[in-house]
C-alpha cells in the first residue's frame, strides 16, 4: 500500500511518531523550557520595576505551563501595577494552588511560595476596596459583573 500512497504512508508514520510517548515528552520538554525562558524574562522585567511587561511575560509562561509560583509574580505585577483587588484574588489564587500542589505532589517547594503568597495577600488586605451591591429585583441574564475587566462568576 505504501508504494501506492507514500504521502498517506507518510502522513501516518509521523501521525504515530508524534503519539508515542517519547514525543509527547519532548513535547512537554519543550514546553517547559517556553515556560521557563518566558518566566525569566518575567522576572528580569519585573526586577527592573517594568510590570506591565513583566506580567505579559508571566501570563505567557503560565499558559504554556501552569505554576503557584508564576501566579504569585503575576500578583506581584498586579500590585505593582496599582490593581490590588486584582492583585490580592491571585495571592489569594497562588496560596491555595501552592497548597494543592504540596498536598497533591509532596513538592515542598511550593510550601514557601504558598506561605508567601497568603502573607503578601493579607498585607494587601487594608487597601482592598470593598463594595457591596445590592440588586432589586430579577438580574437581567445578560447582565456581567466584572473587575479589570475580568468577568466575575
Amino acid at each position: 500500500m505504501c508504494v501506492r500512497r507514500p504521502a498517506f504512508c507518510l502522513a501516518v508514520a509521523v501521525a504515530v511518531a508524534l503519539a508515542s510517548p517519547g514525543a509527547r515528552a519532548a513535547d512537554r520538554g519543550a514546553s517547559s523550557g517556553v515556560a521557563l525562558q518566558t518566566f525569566e524574562e518575567g522576572r528580569r522585567l519585573f526586577d527592573s520595576g517594568q510590570f506591565a511587561p513583566a506580567l505579559k511575560s508571566f501570563e505567557a509562561s503560565f499558559s504554556v505551563q501552569p505554576s503557584p509560583n508564576t501566579r504569585l509574580y503575576i500578583a506581584r505585577c498586579l500590585r505593582g501595577l496599582g490593581k490590588v483587588a486584582s492583585a490580592a484574588a491571585a495571592f489569594r489564587l497562588a496560596s491555595r494552588e501552592a497548597e494543592d500542589r504540596v498536598a497533591a505532589t509532596g513538592e515542598q517547594r511550593y510550601a514557601a511560595t504558598g506561605k508567601s503568597a497568603a502573607l503578601e495577600a493579607e498585607q494587601l488586605s487594608p487597601r482592598v476596596p470593598l463594595v457591596t451591591l445590592a440588586l432589586r429585583g430579577d438580574v437581567p441574564d445578560a447582565a456581567v459583573l466584572s473587575v479589570d475587566n475580568t468577568p466575575l462568576h
